[in-house]
């Protein structure tokens, strides 16, 4: 992370422009030209530092100044910010619960179990979340939305909410997880397609506004949106008639529409099945149209596969985090309530209610009787109480080594950060050859390797897992096709004799069962063709390199013949031959994705436990700690050891181990912090160590 000079043979004249940097090699810094004036033999230049002009020949610019390359020439602690940025962006691959953090909520456990292990697990989704009234179904909602957007899975997102609960939606989603939805209205689209804006890829908009011929124009011409939301999925009505053909509401008709987009959609309501098979069959059908194209298709489907796309939990299931239970428990009983007896009373009044509802509403009640027996329950009641676009489905953080014999390896993606950049003393910029300035742009070596290692082994997976699933899923499509034409044959014969007897419409629904059965075939072939296409429209994304940094040695030249990954093995090993030969019980934890902070984990015979973080180093030098290593210290305390070995590069490497280093050790914070050697050697608990003798303890 250096300034770097471009190593060139000579320098031209032609070459000097005024911006650019030449490296002084006298004055060992760098200046930027400000203005040129070339002449015949000689050039005079202006530098942004200095007033007065200085006339160089070829041969002294020659020899006094060289070319800045711009190669790995940014600010190193921006380049690091640059890079904490993008790693906080893809915090979810570190932290799977990352939203939680982002949101001003406290999930309850069945709301975590929801979204993490339902929802998320999904792709595309599509599920009928039905959790009892008051399960908090726009916490879970939107936690789920939280987290697809850190996961850059989805972009565009509606929710579809009876027009009452459109503020509610608006505003718990805001407040909650600071997600800024806007509320559209049928007015919106009355010059302009509201959905083809790009401030509505967050969108609400109420069901029955949606249903509407114009919007819902509007929302098939525009770009489909990742997420459908329908809120109270209930009120998505459809119903078997008599005859064998079905009724669809308009919202029905909307909410399939949507669902034939083949995007994730999710259905939200506590009352999925109201006492009506058909109604609750057909929200199944919302979900998977062509594998639940017949009841009988949905009646066979076994629980596990419901599971995959249905959550159900009652009130009683509900508890904290201690196992209590959330809500009390329901219990229900019919109390009698006396009425006041008497000519002019209660009791009379009741009586005359009800001998009117008798009379009148079952007269009118011989074209619609449920109606009638609907309005004398309510007045009754009234009686007898108060008045009151391409999608992500994975992603992934690798950093990247690349060594100057052209090999790459993965390292950690955090180490970026650790990086120290030179002092002001050190500014002098180091040399950098002609071959790696030539590489600052070359980028294809690393995305080969990257797609090599880890793209096209994720990408097989997928591939596999899909594949396996493949001939299940072809069944199901067969028989569910199989199923809908026998219930289209038997619908058929119906529609025949109720065209024989005049009935008015029979013909036109004749038509429409003849035109689906022809279709049948059609529709199972583009079926069974979309998940040959699911499987062949998965493929790599590109490689984005985020920041890149030259990585020189360091000052103080603590790695000198060894590399820091081979001096690293050679002190954990090292330190865990010491605590071995101590009887102890050794466990490496020095996995950087552990985010322990130490590298081992030890216990003694006498109970005692140690976290040892480890430090190698080639020579007697100064060591280092990170932020995050320095904060365990102090944590804790006295359970924390700092062992440092030195001459890794030799047979007879030396270890010092070090206790409670934060409260022993004298510290600089440099970035990082920086331990000196000699505080090293002072608080050590063991003068030298060497793997071929037993260690001498001090004292």
């Amino acid at each position: 992370m250096d300034s770097v000079i471009q190593q060139t043979d000579t320098i031209q004249i032609a070459d000097l422009q005024p911006g650019i940097t030449l490296i002084d090699t006298h004055q060992k810094s760098e200046r930027t030209i400000r203005q040129v004036e070339p002449h015949d033999t000689v050039v005079r230049l202006f530098f942004e530092d200095d007033d007065i002009p200085i006339t160089y020949s070829v041969q002294e610019l020659q020899s006094r100044f060289q070319l800045a390359s711009d190669a790995f020439r940014a600010d190193a602690n921006l380049v690091r910010l640059v890079a904490e940025a993008h790693r906080l962006q893809h915090a979810y691959l570190f932290n799977p619960i990352f939203a939680t953090e982002t949101s001003l909520i406290d999930p309850l456990p069945h709301q975590f179990i929801a979204v993490y292990e339902h929802l998320l697990k999904h792709y595309p989704l599509r599920f009928l979340l039905a959790d009892d009234a008051g399960a908090g179904k726009t916490i879970m909602t939107g936690l789920y939305i939280q987290e697809l957007l850190l996961r850059q899975q989805v972009k565009r997102i509606l929710i579809v909410p009876p027009a009452g609960l459109i503020g509610n939606w608006e505003r718990e989603l805001r407040v909650c997880f600071r997600l800024q939805f806007r509320i559209m209205s049928s007015a919106d689209a009355v010059n302009t397609n509201p959905f083809a804006n790009p401030e509505n890829r967050l969108a609400i908009m109420s069901l029955d506004t949606l249903r509407q011929d114009r919007t819902q124009d509007c929302l098939l011409e525009a770009q489909p949106y990742d997420l459908v939301v329908f809120d109270e999925a209930h009120k998505l009505s459809a119903r078997f008639e008599g005859d064998g053909t079905v009724y669809k509401s308009k919202r029905y008709e909307l909410a399939e529409r949507i669902a034939a987009q083949e995007k994730n959609l999710l259905l939200l309501t506590a009352t999925p099945h109201m006492g009506k098979d058909d109604a609750y069959y057909f929200l199944w059908r919302l979900l998977l149209p062509e594998c639940l194209a017949a009841q009988k298709a949905f009646e066979r489907l076994p629980d596990k596969e419901k599971s995959k796309h249905l959550l159900r939990r009652m009130k009683e299931e509900m508890v904290n985090f201690d196992g209590k239970p959330i809500y009390p428990p329901r219990r229900s009983q019919t109390i009698a309530y006396p009425l006041k007896q008497g000519e002019m009373s209660e009791q009379s009044l009741y009586d005359a209610v009800t001998a009117y509802c008798e009379q009148y509403f079952d007269l009118a009640g011989q074209y619609n009787r449920s109606a009638a027996k609907m309005a004398m329950m309510i007045l009754q009641r009234r009686l007898a109480s108060s008045t009151d676009k391409p999608h992500v489905l994975d992603e992934m953080l690798v950093g990247i080594k690349r060594f100057a014999d052209g090999r790459c390896e993965e390292t950690p993606a955090h180490l970026l950060l650790t990086l120290i950049p030179r002092t002001e003393q050190h500014s002098m910029p180091a040399t950098l050859s002609t071959e790696w300035i030539n590489r600052d742009d070359e980028t294809q070596p690393i995305e080969n390797f990257v797609c090599e290692n880890f793209g096209n082994p994720k990408l097989a997976h997928i591939r596999d897992m899909l594949q396996s699933e493949m001939d299940e899923k072809k069944e199901q499509i067969k028989v569910s096709s199989r199923l809908r034409e026998g219930e289209l044959l038997k619908q058929r014969l119906s529609l025949k004799k109720d065209v024989a007897k005049g009935i008015p419409a029979a013909q036109t629904k004749l038509n429409n069962c003849d035109q689906e059965i022809k279709a049948l075939p059609k529709k199972r072939a583009e079926a069974e063709a979309n998940l040959i296409r699911e499987i062949e429209d998965i493929h790599l994304g590109p490689v984005v390199v985020y920041v890149r940094a030259f990585v020189t040695t360091s000052l103080t030249g603590e790695i000198s013949t060894k590399t820091l990954r081979d001096t690293e093995a050679i002190a954990i090993k090292t330190a865990i031959e010491y605590e071995r030969k101590r009887g102890a019980e050794v466990k490496d934890v020095s996995n950087p994705s552990l985010k322990k902070g130490f590298d081992l984990q030890s216990r003694h015979p006498n109970g005692e436990v140690r976290y040892i973080e480890v430090k190698g180093r080639t020579g007697i030098t100064s060591v280092e700690l990170t932020a995050n290593e320095w904060l365990q210290a102090a944590n804790h305390s006295d359970h924390y050891w700092l062992y440092v070995v030195y001459h890794c590069d030799t047979k007879d490497p030396q270890l010092y181990p070090c206790p409670n280093p934060s409260g022993n050790l004298t510290a600089k914070a440099t970035g990082s912090i920086r331990i000196n050697a000699g505080d090293i050697m002072k608080n050590s608990d063991v003068e030298a160590f060497n793997t071929n003798v037993n260690p001498t303890i001090r004292g």
